[in-house]
């Protein structure tokens, strides 16, 4: 309970990070399409990575210097997925050619299926696989989005891989 306002301000942090990431790629004139689909991949790679660092590294009750270094490395590692994740989302909202309401309504739509996903993933699979489960989702939405056949081909394979990996 006490590490709550933690992840809160982890994730706040992310989004607002990456945000600022979108608006930047936006004013230096980057495609968006292809910048997603890049984006999405280190997502996907970055939620799989965050999990290893998470799993990896010991949580101690006791205050000290390592319990504290332990959760900076840890909260550090959990911001990446955040701030990545973040700009896309921002990316897409600030940008879509669709009308503010459809982008609103299918954002709150997105929102209320990733609230519920954790009550469909977390049955068949235990919390780090259920993890990777949702870094191949991030791979195919980078497979969705690629530009180019390689690309797609890399995302495809990495897809493949992260699945492979939640279901061993």
């Amino acid at each position: 309970y006490g590490l709550a306002f933690v992840v809160l301000s982890i994730a706040m942090l992310g989004l607002t990070a990456g945000s600022l990431q979108a608006y930047r790629a936006r004013e230096l004139g980057e495609p968006m399409g292809p910048w997603i689909a890049r984006r999405a991949g280190w997502f996907a790679l970055s939620i799989v990575g965050s999990t290893g660092v998470t799993l990896a590294v010991p949580m101690t009750p006791a205050p000290s210097g390592t319990a504290l270094f332990a959760l900076l490395t840890v909260a550090g590692a959990n911001a990446i997925p955040m701030t990545l994740g973040g700009g896309i989302v921002a990316r897409i909202m600030a940008e879509s050619d669709a009308p503010v309401g459809i982008v609103y309504a299918v954002d709150l739509v997105a929102a209320a299926l990733g609230a519920l996903s954790p009550l469909i993933i977390l049955g068949p699979f235990d919390g780090p696989s259920a993890l990777i489960v949702l870094g191949a989702l991030a791979a195919l939405i980078a497979v969705v989005t690629a530009p180019t056949r390689t690309a797609r081909g890399a995302a495809i394979a990495g897809t493949l891989v992260l699945a492979l990996m939640a279901v061993m």
